[in-house]
């Protein structure tokens, strides 16, 4: 898809208010960087895993998120040879419990 057709489609402006609807930092940051898809295939997976997640929603309420906290950095120091202080161990127990929380929600 060209600009010009995004443009008229307003899609940087859709990804605007979806990256303003995010929870988290990286949430906002993959929602800055979507792209329109031209794959039917992809596009209709897309949509089935919208479908599922707003049906959840529906049925169970906001799923407890707190906790999930973006570890790029984190993850890089290690992956660096790098040692973690006890805030960083906790900041990690802490993303660990909130995807133990998710895990039982859904």
């Amino acid at each position: 898809m060209n600009q010009k057709t995004m443009e008229l489609l307003e899609f940087p402006q859709i990804k605007k208010r979806l990256a303003e609807c995010a929870l988290s930092k990286l949430g906002r940051k993959l929602a800055e960087g979507l792209k329109p898809r031209a794959n039917i295939t992809a596009v209709s997976e897309m949509l089935r895993e919208t479908t599922e997640a707003r049906l959840l929603l529906e049925a169970a309420g906001r799923p407890p998120l707190h906790g999930l906290a973006d570890l790029s950095d984190l993850i890089g120091k290690l992956n660096a040879g790098g040692v973690l202080d006890p805030l960083s161990l906790q900041a990690i127990a802490d993303f660990m419990r909130g995807c133990r929380h998710t895990r039982e929600f859904m």
